[in-house]
């Protein structure tokens, strides 16, 4: 069975709007979705007002030091669903990093992905090391992950983000092009079984 890995943050958890509500409760201050240019948003130049006015890191570290953060902030991304669905045909994995200055994070990242997608298991390794895993596909947010993981033979789809860091053309993914890729590779998979 071919497999499928997929990061957590940025691809099937809406970690950032997550904070964007939380900073916004704490500041009433909306951060713009889109001026989050840079993985390390605090390197986004749009937002370097709010790095030298609320110190923004640590802000989203006290955020992520909250005991349930994910259960009282973070929504699924519209259309991940479809990891639950495609089982059977195709094995999906979650891959994911948790941040090591907030560890308190890992319990609720895990409790909302078992009650999200139960049966889909979850493998936490240090985000430098992702790479070394091999799959059919991997579904992540980086550019930098995805040309890594390129290189050892699996096919990256990354996922759409306005911190992607990707040079111009280069092809991105959301859950409705994802979807149509594993559709046509399971009906290709069924077809070859039945010549």
């Amino acid at each position: 069975m071919r497999t499928l890995l997929c990061d957590v943050d940025g691809c099937v958890a809406d970690l950032i709007g997550g904070f964007i509500t939380y900073f916004d409760d704490m500041f009433g201050v909306v951060i713009p979705y889109n001026d989050i240019t840079r993985f390390h948003m605090d390197n986004s130049p749009e937002l370097q007002w709010l790095v030298e006015k609320y110190d923004l890191y640590n802000v989203f570290e006290e955020f992520m030091a909250l005991p349930d953060v994910y259960q009282d902030y973070v929504q699924p991304i519209p259309g991940s669903g479809i990891l639950n669905m495609i089982q059977g045909e195709i094995e999906p994995v979650f891959i994911t990093a948790t941040m090591k200055k907030v560890p308190e994070s890992y319990t609720s990242k895990f409790r909302w992905l078992h009650e999200r997608f139960p049966d889909i298991p979850v493998v936490s390794c240090p985000a430098d090391l992702k790479y070394k895993f091999r799959a059919d596909w991997i579904i992540d947010d980086r550019f930098d992950t995805c040309a890594k993981f390129e290189k050892g033979g699996t096919k990256p789809l990354l996922f759409r983000q306005p911190w992607n860091e990707a040079p111009e053309g280069v092809g991105t993914y959301d859950w409705d092009t994802i979807t149509n890729v594993l559709n046509n590779a399971i009906a290709l998979g069924n077809r070859i079984k039945h010549v």
